[in-house]
């Protein structure tokens, strides 16, 4: 059953949140990249460090469209789970997407977890 919130207040903290997992809310993601695009170009800082695209890609397209950036959060859950948190900006409101992606093998060995583990 997949989850509606990204946020969770924490039980430690109220006067914080945590990222959740959107399918099962689970609260031990790792983010595997941010990615921020406008209408002309698309940077990705990931594993392997900053890239920037300066040709149209599926969501620099999608910013165009809607006149505002977009913010990709991308995510692998501690239950397998992978998928998108996007951020779109769009006249003076900030949508919340999820996409959802194949869910991921743990056991990988070459799996790249997180930004940071570089």
């Amino acid at each position: 059953m997949e989850q509606k919130h990204v946020l969770q207040t924490s039980l430690e903290n109220a006067n914080y949140e945590r990222l959740v997992c959107p399918v099962c809310g689970f609260d031990y993601i790792h983010i595997r990249s941010i990615s921020v695009a406008t209408g002309l170009n698309t940077i990705t800082i990931g594993h392997h460090g900053t890239f920037i695209t300066n040709s149209p890609t599926s969501e620099s397209e999608k910013a165009s469209l809607y006149r505002g950036v977009r913010v990709i959060l991308e995510y692998i859950c501690e239950s397998r789970h992978h998928g998108k948190i996007i951020l779109q900006f769009h006249k003076g409101n900030v949508i919340v997407e999820h996409e959802r992606l194949e869910d991921i093998d743990l056991t990988d060995p070459n799996l790249e977890w997180d930004i940071w583990r570089c």
